[in-house]
């Protein structure tokens, strides 16, 4: 009887000594397992940060690319002026606008017609906002269509070069002007922290 109960006794040892190596065992899986997501999620965010950041650089282009666009299509117009600020312009020029159906057969086709465009600087969403008016919007002071056009952005500055005499100078303002040439310079935020610059010179080749 002394033998039995002996043997139980060691069975439940032995039983407890597994439940404690497979506790550990789990306990060292669940740590791997935790540590391999762990990785897994900062190398996704890595790659986020990264792709977001290489977006942000074409989206600024894309934004200099397109009011280089604007500003070469720019004219003199009585009805509509070309006003600069440093962190807004608005431009006499030619837009492209969905066609008036009455008048086309085509569902869908755009046509260039006179209007005008204007970028401005939002500093409280970090965002360069282009802003389109047709011919009658245009009229009444009044713009159909916006959009945001890069963001984040740290800071948007514009100059305007304009003939001075028998020579040329920068101005932070002008109105009712059109400049020979606008100088845009847009900032953003690099992963490191650091700002960088993007710069393009831009001429009116109407004014020039």
């Amino acid at each position: 009887m002394r033998i039995h109960r002996d043997k139980i006794s060691e069975n439940r040892r032995s039983l407890r000594s597994f439940t404690v190596i497979e506790m550990t065992l789990v306990i060292s899986i669940l740590a791997m397992i935790g540590l391999a997501v762990n990785r897994s999620v900062v190398n996704s965010l890595k790659l986020w940060e990264l792709s977001r950041h290489f977006t942000l650089e074409e989206d600024a282009i894309v934004f200099l690319d397109k009011i280089g666009v604007d500003l070469r299509n720019a004219f003199a117009f009585s009805q509509f002026n070309f006003e600069g600020e440093e962190t807004r312009l608005s431009i006499p020029t030619l837009v492209r606008v969905p066609q008036d159906k009455k008048i086309s057969e085509h569902s869908v086709r755009y046509v260039d017609q006179i209007g005008k465009v204007e970028y401005l600087y939002d500093k409280a969403s970090h965002a360069v906002i282009r802003k389109q008016a047709n011919y009658s919007q245009a009229l009444k002071s009044e713009f159909g269509t916006q959009r945001v056009v890069v963001s984040p952005v740290q800071a948007l500055k514009l100059s305007y070069l304009v003939p001075d005499g028998q020579d040329y100078i920068w101005k932070k303002e002008l109105d009712h002007v059109l400049p020979v040439a606008v100088l845009v310079e847009i900032q953003v935020r690099e992963r490191n922290g650091d700002t960088r610059t993007l710069t393009r010179l831009l001429d009116l080749p109407i004014a020039g």
